[in-house]
Parts: structure tokens; C-alpha cells; sequence
């Protein structure tokens, strides 16, 4: 071998290193991105299951809001009809036969 082919190999594990520690670093990179990355998607996870539970309590408290106003309305049905019985009955008896 002479000087110029040692020089030649000499350097080629130099490039190499240099490269193998490019990759290193942009793995490192990537890592880190999807580290980041996955912890917006668990952040996202938990506040859309948050959201579905606030869906559902507020769906639960419309649905007995509507269940109380349907009460009330046939309440309010039967009151009016007690009293149309009572003015159609004070209506039909004559005075003094009260």
C-alpha cells in the first residue's frame, strides 16, 4: 500500500463516524417529535373522553328536565280541567240551589 491509498481508508471510518453520528442525532430528532407527538394525542384522548362525559351529563339533565316539564304539563292540564269542571258546575246549578 502506498501514502495515498492509507490516507483513503484513514478517512473513510471518519466519514462513516461523522455519518453514523448524523443518523444518531436525526433519530434522536425523530424521537423526540413523536414523544411530543404522542403526548398531544393523549392530551387529545383525555379532553375528547372529558367532552363525551360532559355530553352525556348534559343529555341525562335534558332528558329529565323534559321528563319535570311534562309533569308540570299535565299538572297544569289537570288544574284547568278541575277548574272548567267547577266553572261549568257553577254554571249549571241555579241560584240559591247552591
Amino acid at each position: 500500500m502506498n501514502k495515498m491509498e492509507i490516507s483513503k481508508t484513514d478517512r473513510k471510518p471518519k466519514r462513516n463516524q461523522k455519518e453514523i453520528l448524523e443518523l444518531k442525532n436525526t433519530i434522536t430528532e425523530m424521537k423526540n417529535s413523536l414523544e411530543g407527538f404522542q403526548g398531544r394525542f393523549k392530551q387529545a384522548e383525555e379532553r375528547i373522553n372529558e367532552l363525551k362525559e360532559r355530553t352525556t351529563e348534559i343529555i341525562e339533565s335534558e332528558k329529565q328536565k323534559k321528563k319535570r316539564l311534562k309533569k308540570i304539563k299535565q299538572s297544569f292540564r289537570d288544574i284547568w280541567n278541575n277548574i272548567k269542571e267547577s266553572y261549568i258546575h257553577t254554571m249549571l246549578i241555579p241560584k240559591g240551589e247552591e
